[in-house]
């Protein structure tokens, strides 16, 4: 497939050079490794995972807007609008065999784009790693985005979300607040009946005492895919990845896929 991503010319690399971040170049990896953050996240979350899975892999992080380098830009809250404005930017990346990889929020935001990817275009991502989060239809009915940023800041506190100095600094807090309340608005607000499965591989990841996802939870995923490749579970609360990122890199590593992209008919 070829083509630049979100459209035709400047205008399109444009658009994607603000949603999609590399640490590092590796244009001939075989495979490629697309990351999303979590609520209150950013790209750069997965800077030094570049450098851990190394040359034969290329990572491309997700920007949402609204933080960092696109803190002038409007969040998106609503979970349509993030994985349809995604869609198009990450078509031209399956080119080659491409993973998909998100935390907590992210990993509702990774199933819904390998749908769309899947049910627009017929193309498949070689993984979907579901990390740190209940499947969608099962997620417990939160509202925190309706009490305030009180409410919101309680639970980053609880998963350990929270940067101390935003409570100290009033212009930090103006700055990120903003699109933490978007991020929170559109997870909770994500609430899915009957989701259909995809076809992309599936592995479920959970840190061991993340309060909101244990192993019975995690399983459920399976409802999600028609190829569930299991979960696992590592040391650590909600942000496990930050306490053993180089055991979790070794095992997204060890189950990335070279199949086409294109789903069999």
């Amino acid at each position: 497939m070829s083509g630049t991503a979100g459209g035709h010319g400047a205008r399109g690399d444009l658009n994607a050079g603000r949603w999609l971040r590399r640490f590092q170049q590796n244009p001939g990896a075989p495979v490629r490794l697309v990351c999303l953050p979590h609520a209150g996240g950013s790209a750069s979350y997965f800077r030094a995972w570049s450098a851990a899975l190394g040359d034969r892999v290329d990572l491309v992080a997700v920007q949402y807007p609204g933080r960092q380098d696109r803190i002038g830009e409007e969040p998106l809250n609503a979970m349509d609008a993030m994985a349809d404005a995604l869609v198009p930017l990450l078509r031209p990346l399956l080119d080659r065999p491409v993973a998909i990889f998100g935390h907590s929020m992210g990993s509702a935001i990774a199933y819904e784009v390998a749908l769309r990817m899947e049910q627009r275009f017929g193309l498949c991502f070689s993984t979907l790693f579901a990390s740190g989060r209940k499947p969608p239809h099962t997620a417990d009915k939160e509202a925190a985005y309706l009490r305030g940023d009180e409410a919101i800041l309680e639970s980053m506190a609880e998963l350990r979300a929270l940067d101390p100095a935003i409570m100290h600094d009033k212009d930090l807090y103006d700055l990120v607040m903003p699109s933490i309340r978007a991020d929170y608005r559109l997870i909770e607000t994500y609430r899915p009946t009957r989701p259909p499965r995809v076809s992309a591989p599936l592995l479920a990841f959970f840190g061991g005492s993340d309060k909101g996802v244990d192993a019975a939870s995690a399983n459920r995923w399976d409802e999600l895919t028609t190829d569930f490749r299991g979960i696992r579970e590592f040391p650590g609360g909600h942000f496990y990845p930050d306490e053993c990122l180089s055991e979790l890199v070794a095992e997204i590593a060890r189950h990335l896929e070279t199949r086409p992209s294109h789903l069999e008919n």
